[in-house]
């Protein structure tokens, strides 16, 4: 009983793991505010002389830290912050297990996710317009993703082995069953269709009520 007890309390008790989720959440947040603030023009490299004081709020350190992050990861470095909190989150309310696995399959998602985008430029056009970037997926997509995927196994290839490096990264990094997934995917998509055909009998039922009432007031005007 005593040694329950010690190990409750020990469980319960905060540690390096713990302090590690809270530092790596105010990152998170300083990641989030430095890539959505970011402007090109405060990089000396994009313009000289640049913007003083830097649009970001976290200045120099910031505008840097965004600047790195677009070159490297393209437009899919807006996707950064939302996987560095989910790992604070495991950190600071996952008890058994370790983190590192998901930090490596966070990596994994982020870059199949810049080969995609690298593979699929057209659709980023703007961004990368506004980012004033070379790639949209940045250094990492275009090395991997246009010159060795896209190289080896063709556009249709890179895109295919893309979206499966993708879809293991997202099961292994949130732990989901493909049976489960699969599964509520199917019952979601049988209620949108049964509230489709809902609405469809029920704007027909309507249509049919219109046409009855007009061809009413059409017999009492021919009266």
């Amino acid at each position: 009983m005593l040694a329950d007890m010690a190990i409750r309390k020990e469980a319960g008790k905060p540690g390096w793991r713990e302090l590690g989720g809270i530092v790596l959440a105010a990152a998170c947040l300083m990641v989030f505010l430095s890539l959505f603030s970011y402007q090109p023009n405060d990089i000396p490299l994009l313009r000289m002389p640049p913007n003083r004081p830097p649009a970001t709020p976290f200045g120099l350190a910031g505008a840097w830290t965004a600047f790195g992050l677009f070159m490297s990861l393209g437009v899919t470095a807006h996707l950064l912050p939302i996987g560095l909190l989910f790992v604070a989150g495991c950190m600071l309310f996952q008890r058994e297990g370790r983190v590192w696995p998901r930090a490596a399959w966070l990596v994994l998602v982020l870059v199949s996710m810049a080969c995609l985008v690298e593979l699929r430029p057209a659709w980023y056009a703007g961004a990368v317009e506004r980012l004033n970037i070379a790639t949209a997926g940045g250094m990492i997509g275009y090395g991997l993703g246009r010159c060795t995927l896209a190289w080896l196994f063709g556009e249709a290839g890179a895109i295919i082995l893309a979206c499966a490096c993708l879809a293991a990264g997202l099961v292994f990094l949130f732990r989901i069953s493909p049976y489960v997934a699969g599964r509520w995917i199917a019952a979601q998509a049988k209620a949108g269709w049964a509230m489709y055909v809902q609405w469809r009998k029920s704007r027909m039922d309507r249509q049919q009520a219109i046409a009855q009432e007009q061809k009413e007031l059409a017999r009492k005007r021919q009266r």
